[in-house]
C-alpha cells in the first residue's frame, strides 16, 4: 500500500465533508505527480517537517479536469481516521509532495 503526503496550502486542497457520519471526506483537488490507487493512504501536512493534521484511506479518485496551467487535477475521496494524524514524513519530498510505496 502506497502513502501519499501533500502540503495543503491553498483552497484547492481544503478537505470537505462528503458523509461526516461515516468519516468520508473529499481531499479537495490536487495536481499529483505520482499515481496512487484506491486503498492507498493520503496524509495532509502544513509543512514538510510538520506531522500530518488530516488523512485517511483513499476510497475513490475523481478526475476534475485541468487547471489554468493545463495540469490534470484529481480529487480523493477518503475515509478519515485518527491513525492518519500526527504522522511525520521525513524524506522523499518534491514539489510539496512525498510518495512512499
Amino acid at each position: 500500500m502506497a502513502r501519499l503526503h501533500l502540503i495543503q496550502k491553498d483552497r484547492h486542497g481544503r478537505p470537505e465533508a462528503v458523509d461526516s457520519k461515516n468519516h468520508i471526506w473529499s481531499s479537495g483537488d490536487w495536481v499529483v505527480r505520482r499515481s496512487v490507487d484506491v486503498g492507498d493512504d493520503l496524509y495532509l501536512h502544513e509543512a514538510q517537517q510538520a506531522p500530518s493534521w488530516w488523512g485517511g484511506r483513499i476510497t475513490e479518485i475523481i478526475d476534475v479536469g485541468s487547471d489554468d496551467n493545463g495540469n490534470n487535477r484529481v480529487k480523493y475521496i477518503v475515509r478519515v481516521t485518527q491513525d492518519h494524524r500526527g504522522i511525520k514524513c521525513r524524506d522523499g519530498w518534491s514539489n510539496e509532495q512525498a510518495y512512499h510505496s
